[in-house]
Order: structure tokens, then sequence, then C-alpha cells
């Protein structure tokens, strides 16, 4: 039976419980299995039946999020939004904690002051967790924003009460004496609560929606490594095609300096490659013709014509790219005991804040401080960190790890590393800084009119072995004579004019010097 992946972008997503719920959506269908990460709000879906792409669609669209294929997803709210929240959030959560927190600071009604403070944050802030608990109770389901939003609504809600009920007007105009039910907490508003916990929750939102941009920009660069065009031989005429049109078979040349803008066989030329991109060498390579060579690596010199071997998806550079986006894709094993743990978890904690203050009430404590615990254990028990850091981590793990050129297979080889107690490489070149130098010399001349021709010389060109050389006489102070006729000759060596006199740089068979 054939099996076919499908990939889908996932928007509205908030924790893992969001995941988890999708994942089972999916499943439901026959014949179909999916891996939904948080993180990157991707499902990994595998169809080994006649589902169609749009019923995949239609079962995610129906759990309340939005989902797309071959495009991202709708989100409701991103990173601009909740930076906005968040400044509004902090300015306004600031003298709150501050009034509520230091005597010095109260004065008559000040808890009128704080109400209004509050409403803002705990409306508007607070918004895209209110929606999101509204959109899973709809759906009859509950997530960690479920826990959030209780806590924040129930928090204003019993300080609104308690500031309405003990103000002076509301004593004098009504006959029931609400002392006999708050005693003898009259003073027990948590308008500090709702408000630092929703800047608490919106601060960690941002930052993990940063991390997620950030990581996206990594892959993008990745992507962006190639150029955008190359020159095709067509009928003995170059022509520059934008990189799209290029097809397998297409005879394309590649000057010196310039990227090598696909996957090719040399057919003719030779030079030197800098394949530090793909293999972590400093070294350049030698090409000659019949040898391979990788779209995006940088021809140092000479020049060669290539024939187009792959193209789009079938590039390394495009397999790079598409094994970074799968390991940040994959679930380790730990977020996968996660999102099975929080599909239960926040019913039982919703539970459990409801026992506890029943208990606190039928113990004999006051009813205010019994709202009070109850609160205290929606919003301390939302495990908010336990469902995002993993993901999160992998997410920025990953992605900066092939910014700076370390591939990573998966999120298995990230959990089974912290097992690893030796580690042997195969290549020295992987070890360096990527920048080859000078470390002692021999000459048979002055140190300093040696420097001086070498420096002129390689002045010339952007070789590796040249840019060494080239630092090299700069940290000597080596004055720079001006070279002319320079000429380079690919994988040999450069000679022309210096102050008058010819002068070459090269390999010892070049030059006819028996090497040792």
């Amino acid at each position: 039976m054939n099996t076919r992946a499908v990939e889908i972008s996932v928007g509205g997503m908030t924790c893992a419980s969001c995941s988890r719920r999708v994942e089972r959506a999916l499943s439901k269908l026959d014949g179909v299995s999916a891996t939904v990460n948080y993180a990157t709000g991707e499902a990994h879906v595998e169809v080994t039946s006649n589902v169609p792409d749009a019923t995949l669609l239609d079962a995610i669209e129906q759990t309340g999020y939005t989902a797309a294929i071959n495009s991202e997803a709708q989100e409701r709210f991103t990173l601009m939004h909740y930076r906005h929240r968040l400044v509004v959030a902090v300015a306004l959560t600031v003298p709150i904690v501050a009034i509520s927190m230091v005597p010095h600071f109260h004065f008559a009604h000040w808890q009128w002051l704080l109400l209004f403070l509050t409403l803002p944050v705990v409306t508007w802030v607070a918004w895209p967790l209110h929606l999101a608990a509204a959109t899973n109770a709809k759906h009859k389901a509950v997530t960690m924003d479920t826990l959030v939003s209780l806590g924040i609504i129930i928090s204003y809600g019993w300080s609104l009460f308690i500031t309405v009920v003990h103000s002076e007007q509301m004593n004098e105009e009504m006959n029931f004496s609400w002392n006999m039910l708050l005693k003898p907490d009259l003073q027990g508003t948590y308008f500090e609560v709702a408000a630092s916990v929703t800047t608490l929750v919106m601060f960690g939102k941002f930052l993990e929606l940063r991390a997620r941009a950030a990581s996206t920009a990594s892959l993008e660069s990745l992507a962006a490594l190639n150029p955008k065009s190359a020159i095709v031989i067509r009928d003995g005429q170059h022509h520059e095609v934008a990189i799209a049109l290029v097809k397998v078979g297409d005879i394309v040349f590649v000057p010196a300096g310039k990227q090598i803008p696909i996957d090719a066989v040399v057919i003719e030329g030779s030079g030197h490659v800098d394949m530090s991109m793909v293999t972590g060498e400093s070294r350049p390579i030698s090409i000659v013709k019949g040898d391979q060579v990788i779209g995006a690596s940088t021809l140092l010199d000479g020049s060669l014509t290539v024939q187009v071997t792959a193209v789009g998806n079938d590039t390394v550079l495009a397999g790079i790219s598409r094994l970074v986006h799968q390991a940040q894709s994959q679930k380790a094993t730990f977020t996968r005991t996660v999102d099975q743990v929080s599909s239960f978890f926040v019913p039982v904690v919703m539970s459990l804040a409801f026992i506890t203050g029943l208990l606190w009430i039928l113990t004999g404590h006051e009813f205010g401080r019994s709202i009070a615990v109850a609160i205290s254990v929606l919003v301390i028990a939302c495990p908010c960190a336990l469902g995002l850091a993993t993901p999160t981590a992998i997410l920025v793990g990953t992605g900066r790890g092939a910014a700076l050129g370390i591939l990573i297979r998966g999120a298995s080889a990230l959990e089974s590393s912290q097992k690893i107690s030796v580690m042997v490489l195969d290549k020295t070149g992987t070890l360096t800084r990527g920048n080859m130098s000078v470390t002692h010399w021999t000459t048979s001349i002055d140190d300093h009119h040696f420097w001086s021709i070498v420096a002129a010389l390689e002045a010339t060109t952007e070789h590796p072995i040249a840019r060494s050389l080239l630092s090299k006489a700069r940290e000597l102070n080596i004055e720079q004579p001006p070279a002319t006729n320079v000429h380079t000759y690919a994988g040999r060596g450069i000679q022309g004019l210096v102050n008058g006199e010819p002068c070459s740089i090269g390999t010892p068979n070049w030059l006819g010097v028996p090497e040792g």
C-alpha cells in the first residue's frame, strides 16, 4: 500500500495540549497517522488511504485551529501583537504591584484605582489567552490556557466583588451583612495577582514566538545561500537565467570568484572550490574534469563549465534544509510524554482547585482566603514551562546549529547526546576556525623583501591561502609594493611584475623546484 506524506501548517495552537488535540483529530481518520509539533506549528501526516487533503484540513479546522498546505497557516496573534500587549502590561502592572504590596502607597479607596488599572490588563492584554480558552471550551476541551484564563478571571472577579461590596456607599445602602460571609479578610483583593500572572504569561508567549521567528530566519538564511541566477550556455551563447529555470542536463558556465549555482559535474576547466559550507574543511578543494560540485559552494580560481545533475528539492543544499526542518518537526521522547500528560493534566488541576477551595471553606477558613487558595492552585499549577521549554529548545537549537554549520538529524540525536563521553572526528578541518594561517617559513632572501613580493601578488586574489599569506604580511607590517601584469593559474600559482621584476608564487612542480 502506497503511503504519502503531507506537511500541514497549523495556526492558533498555544500549548502542548493543542498539538495533542490536533493529532487525535487527524488520527481518527481512516488510514491517517499524524505527528504535530507545537513549536514549529506543523503537522507531519502519513496517509495510507484515499483521504483527500481537504479532509485533513477540515479535521484540523473543526478542532478550532487554522490549517494550510504549502503555505503558512494564519495566526490570530503575531509577534508584533504580543509585543504591543506586553508593553502595556508592564507599564500597568508595575504600579499595580507597587501599590498593592507596599503599605506606604495605600490611600483612601486605593482598590478602586487598581480596579481600573487592572481592567485593560485582564481584558485586552490577556485576550489571546481568553480567546484560546473559549475556543477550546467551544469544542469541549481544556488546555493550559484554560488554567491561566480562569485564574486571571477569578482573581479579578473576586477582587472586583470585594471592592464593590466594601465601598462605603454599598455598605450604607445594603441591608445584607456581607461581613458574615467574608470576615475577617475585608481587604483581600488580588488585582496584583491577575495583572502579574497576565504579564508573565504574555512575556513567555513573546519569548516563545521570538525564538520561533529566529529559528525560521536561520532556515531562510540557509535557503538563501543558493545563487538566484546561473549563466547557461545555449547555442554557444551565455545567457543569465533565473535558477528556477535551470533544468537537469543544462550546461552552465562558472567564472572565478562566483558561487556554483547548482549541483553539477565538471565537463571542462579546473580550479579550487571552497566547500566549507558542506564539509567544514577550510582548505580549498581542487576540482578537475569529471568531479562533482555542489551548489552554493564558491569557485575561488579558474573557470568551470559544468552540466547540471540536480535541481530544486533534489540538490544537496535543499536536502540540508529539509534535514534541519525534519529535525525541528520531530518530537523527542520527553516531548511525547509531556503531550500525553497535558491531555489529562488540565482537568485534574481544575478539579483539584475546586476541591481545595471547598475543603478550606468546610474546615472553617474564611471564604476570601479559601478563594485565594483555589486561585493559587489554578495559577501555579500551569505547566507552561513543561509544555513549552522542550519543543522550543529543540526548535532553537537545531535552527541555530544549522546557521553555524552544525546539522542535527533529529530530536532523538539530541537526547542521545547526553550519553556521549568521547567524540571522534574523521576530518581535522572540522575542528579549525575555518581560516588558514602561516606558522613558519624558510627563505634564502631577506624576509622583508620576501614578504613584500608575497603581499604584492596575493593582494590581487581572494584565494584562502592568499588571504592567509596577506594577513601574515600585514602582521609583519610589510609595505605592499604595486604589482602589474598579474596572472592567476588555477591550481598552480600566480605571477606578475613587482617593482618591474618578474615574480611567481605557486606549487613546487609549477615553479620547477623539487619538493623537500
